[in-house]
């Protein structure tokens, strides 16, 4: 990312936390925000079916080399929910490792290495929670698509997930790396202790986040270049929006916990030294922190 920020280079980025990042680097006047988008008519709400079945806590993405989707939390995070109470579903490459944990432990799970388009809609809207354990992420473009269709989602402080789901009642967010606070939100969802977010709530703001709306944005950079005339910063009007979305509400204290641990933009590893000195300490003696 320095690299990039030193190329004398128009920057487009789609999360607020990546645009400040950028904002203190170079020349605001080549810095653009446009947020990811999700085709709603693709991911439409899901129907509500009632049957008696486990919570299904599902998870979509490939695995890298540099455990940046933070696979390494999964079996850390299953081992404190409640036992034949949930199962996992994972579509995505590299998962394998994983995997066998969880089978070892007896963990009731699905994988998909794989699958159609038209499988993956049918995978995910079967979700309860969608959970992302990311510590880097731009988006995650699941998380949109999930939200479409209504699906409560479960996320680490990353991109969009930082942006929408703080401080707006739309979803949940734990500290990065921390095994123990994403189980105490599952387990609480599980038991019905905490609400399952509105589905039409969430469809609103996966549908004003479409990629029409991205479109738009691009448009307006492209003019922009074209003209050689400075970018517009936020040609969607992005930060009015998020502003809107939250109101009046103030933060929960799990998320001010969460957005004060890994202060943005950051990974597990250049957060604030007293909670990496936390995460130490319940690896070593809690066995909650991967």
């Amino acid at each position: 990312m320095e690299e990039i920020a030193n190329r004398k280079i128009s920057l487009v980025t789609m999360s607020s936390e990546w645009f400040r990042f950028l904002q203190t680097r170079v020349n605001k006047d080549r810095v653009s925000i446009v947020p990811h988008g999700v085709n709603p008519e693709e991911w439409p709400l899901r129907k509500r079916v009632v049957a008696s079945k486990k919570f299904n806590i599902g998870i979509v993405g490939r695995c890298y080399p540099d455990g940046r989707k933070g696979e390494r939390l999964v079996p850390h995070i299953v081992n404190q929910l409640p036992e034949g109470k949930f199962r996992i579903s994972i579509v995505g490459v590299g998962w394998e490792k994983i995997i066998n944990k969880l089978q070892a432990c007896n963990v009731d799970v699905e994988y998909q290495e794989s699958v159609s388009f038209d499988e993956l809609k049918a995978f995910c809207a079967d979700f309860d929670v969608f959970l992302c354990t990311s510590d880097l992420e731009g988006g995650p473009l699941p998380l949109l698509e999930t939200m479409s269709l209504g699906i409560t989602p479960v996320s680490s402080p990353v991109g969009l997930s930082r942006d929408l789901l703080a401080g707006t009642g739309l979803g949940y967010l734990f500290p990065k790396g921390n095994a123990a606070a994403c189980a105490r939100i599952l387990s609480k969802l599980i038991s019905g202790k905490y609400p399952m977010i509105s589905p039409e709530r969430l469809r609103a703001a996966a549908t004003h986040l479409s990629w029409e709306n991205a479109a738009r944005g691009y448009e307006a950079l492209y003019s922009a270049i074209e003209k050689g005339i400075p970018l517009p910063s936020d040609p969607t009007n992005y930060f009015e929006w998020l502003a809107q979305l939250r109101g009046n509400r103030r933060l929960r204290f799990d998320e001010k916990v969460a957005l004060a641990s890994n202060p943005a933009p950051t990974d597990r590893w250049t957060q604030p030294r007293v909670w990496r000195a936390w995460n130490k300490f319940a690896r070593l003696f809690l066995g909650t922190w991967a």
